[in-house]
């Protein structure tokens, strides 16, 4: 009786779990079967180039540190409101400082800095 009860118990227990986020989309089993959604317009791609909203502030091309004949710069996004210090995302785009650029980032600078982050990428 006495493990029953604890097995009854345990049961209930499971049972009132929240169910938990859905399978993971499966992928593509190869490139070519990954180009070919893109080709057929099956995939929901984001928008690499959104427009700045109105209530965001934008500093673009700050120039950081001059090496030899390159500049370093970076971009910064933040709203308009912002009168208190805010956390800082910075998001640096790949390619070894050789291929790359910061604007590969502007769909998360632009979503986080409405979410009331300040967001800057740099190259």
């Amino acid at each position: 009786m006495r493990h029953t009860s604890f097995l009854l118990f345990l049961l209930t227990l499971i049972s009132c779990q929240k169910p938990g986020p859905g399978d993971p989309p499966q992928g593509y089993r190869s490139a070519t079967t990954l180009k070919l959604a893109y080709a057929l317009g099956q995939l929901d791609l984001i928008d690499a180039e959104p427009v700045v909203p109105s209530n965001l502030t934008v500093y673009n091309d700050l120039v950081y540190k001059v090496l030899d004949d390159e500049q370093l710069a970076l971009d910064i996004y933040h709203l308009d409101t912002l009168q208190k210090a805010a956390p800082l995302l910075i998001f640096i785009h790949g390619g070894a400082w050789r291929k790359g650029n910061r604007d590969d980032y502007r769909r998360y600078l632009v979503d986080y800095a409405e979410k009331g982050f300040v967001t800057a990428t740099v190259s």
